[in-house]
């Protein structure tokens, strides 16, 4: 069990959190094979993201962006919209 507030760090971190292999493939309605893949890459697919995050919160977890390949979206933000600074 995930202590409270876990931030994982790698994607064989979330699968784990998530019940494994098994459980991380029926959650997303995709093959053993399919997640399998995805650990040995280190990285999930994008689409994945909203679902794999909601279902990391219920394990009061918590993932970087970066292992779908995304921008770490407070580090995306304009710096005005960030701090709620005007953008002119």
């Amino acid at each position: 069990m995930w202590r409270m507030d876990t931030q994982l760090r790698t994607v064989s971190d979330v699968i784990d959190a998530l019940g494994g292999t098994k459980a991380t493939a029926s959650l997303l309605g995709r093959s053993m094979q399919a997640v399998t893949n995805w650990r040995a890459q280190g990285r999930f697919p994008a689409k994945t993201f909203l679902v794999l995050s909601r279902a990391l919160e219920k394990q009061h977890a918590s993932a970087p962006a970066a292992l779908w390949g995304l921008d770490d979206p407070e580090r995306a933000m304009p710096r005005h919209a960030a701090t709620g600074g005007d953008a002119r």
